[in-house]
């Protein structure tokens, strides 16, 4: 009796066991399964991966399901954050949802929100549509040599199934690079020299630039004395200074640069953008302004002039006459 008693125990025991297991094994609320690592996916592309500053590229949010992916999904939410210094929003394009390109602090995200069913007639856990939206992105002016990861997050509600079960959602980002493909530009040309100057004086002229530039040798900015300002090599700098050493025979009643493409040589960005080089219109750069005169023509006799006091011929007036 005892040994039959015991065998009973263990029976029961076995199949209290047993029905523990079925009901973890078996499927949660109607039309669910057991999630394997992720039930949706939510993925992020870019049309382009590498734009130029105010270039655009069109994000998609794509959704995908894991092989134990409930049927029936019914509600989502997802944030897109961007780097509001870097980029606008353009169109936003969602499918069968509502977006709204400035959400949250500072507008710097995009939320997108709506719900679809599955569709379980073919017995399948996906909507009709893989995407969920398309976001269009243009870089700003000053946002080059930078780059973003757009990232999807989860917004508040999630993702849940039609019957209000939250799903296990991953994301997947993509990183757009923006690179500068804007040529640097000369603003200005100005000197803090004024007056007359002779031959052997000199003049500092200093060429700005619209961003940091590279030369490589020296540079040379024509004047219209007929001499040339040379500009040593700079490295990053926004700024050029030039040195015009006045020679004899050059003359200027205004001292400009000859033409708006007198500065000659190699100059570029961090990019390798080389410079326009052109120079703001002739006679309304600051060195025209500060009315710099050249002169390197010695003072001679132009003519003698012979005067007769009291019969005595003399040279000069009479207060300080050479008599002859």
């Amino acid at each position: 009796m005892p040994n039959r008693l015991r065998t009973s125990g263990l029976l029961a025991m076995a199949m209290s066991v047993l029905v523990a297991l079925a009901l973890v094994l078996s499927p949660i609320g109607t039309g669910t399964s057991q999630a394997t690592a992720s039930d949706v996916t939510v993925t992020a592309s870019a049309s382009s991966s590498l734009i130029n500053e105010l270039g655009s590229t069109t994000v998609t949010l794509n959704i995908s399901y894991g092989t134990g992916a409930p049927y029936g999904i019914g509600s989502w939410v997802v944030d897109l954050p961007y780097d509001a210094s870097k980029f606008t929003v353009g169109t936003c394009t969602p499918i069968s949802a509502q977006c709204n390109p400035s959400y949250g602090v500072g507008g710097s995200t995009v939320r997108i929100a709506g719900s679809a069913v599955g569709d379980i007639e073919k017995g399948v856990t996906a909507f009709k549509s893989s995407s969920l939206a398309t976001v269009v992105f243009t870089a700003k002016s000053g946002s080059s040599v930078s780059s973003y990861t757009f990232l999807p997050i989860i917004g508040t509600g999630g993702i849940a199934d039609s019957d209000g079960t939250d799903l296990i959602v991953s994301s997947v980002p993509v990183t757009v690079n923006i690179r500068d493909n804007i040529a640097p530009t000369v603003s200005s040309v100005t000197t803090s020299s004024s007056g007359s100057k002779k031959a052997g004086d000199t003049v500092s002229i200093t060429v700005t630039f619209s961003e940091a530039v590279t030369s490589t040798g020296t540079s040379s900015l024509a004047l219209n004395s007929g001499g040339t300002a040379t500009c040593p090599a700079v490295t990053s700098s926004t700024t050029m200074v030039c040195t015009y050493t006045v020679s004899s025979t050059q003359n200027s009643a205004h001292l400009d640069y000859s033409s708006t493409s007198s500065l000659t040589g190699t100059i570029q960005d961090a990019s390798g953008n080389a410079s326009l080089r052109t120079l703001p219109a002739v006679g309304t750069s600051g060195l025209y302004g500060a009315n710099i005169t050249v002169d390197t023509t010695a003072p001679s006799v132009t003519s003698v002039a012979f005067t007769s006091v009291n019969g005595t011929t003399v040279i000069g007036a009479p207060s300080n006459a050479l008599k002859l």
